[in-house]
């Protein structure tokens, strides 16, 4: 994006780390305004989405969530109902791997389906 400008472009598609984004605050109603380069904002968004419980979470090489957070899915449906991922408090270092394949995960407990 740094070789064009913003006039140019039909549509955002990529950035760089180094492209610059405009942040405006408005305490008050006296805006003032700062620039921040997109990789600084990526960190600040991933900081503010992950410290919402008010942990400090340690972002390196991937996601790492601060204690007492879960990754949520919601269904095809808006609804009430979702999925929670999570995990016991670990005793030592754990590796789960998911096999290259399509399929359903069993769940221990759960009665075997063999379609």
């Amino acid at each position: 994006m740094a070789d064009k400008k913003i006039t140019q472009l039909d549509a955002v598609t990529s950035v760089t780390s180094d492209d610059l984004f405009l942040i405006v605050d408005d305490p008050a109603g006296t805006p003032t305004s700062k620039k921040v380069t997109a990789s600084n904002l990526a960190a600040s968004i991933a900081v503010i989405g992950l410290n919402a419980g008010g942990s400090n979470p340690v972002l390196i090489h991937g996601i790492e969530l601060p204690v007492g957070h879960q990754i949520r899915f919601e269904g095809s449906t808006d609804n009430a109902f979702e999925t929670f991922l999570t995990v016991t408090d670990p005793t030592a270092d754990r590796t789960i791997t998911f096999p290259d394949s399509t399929g359903t995960v069993a769940l221990v407990g759960q009665q075997a389906y063999w379609g």
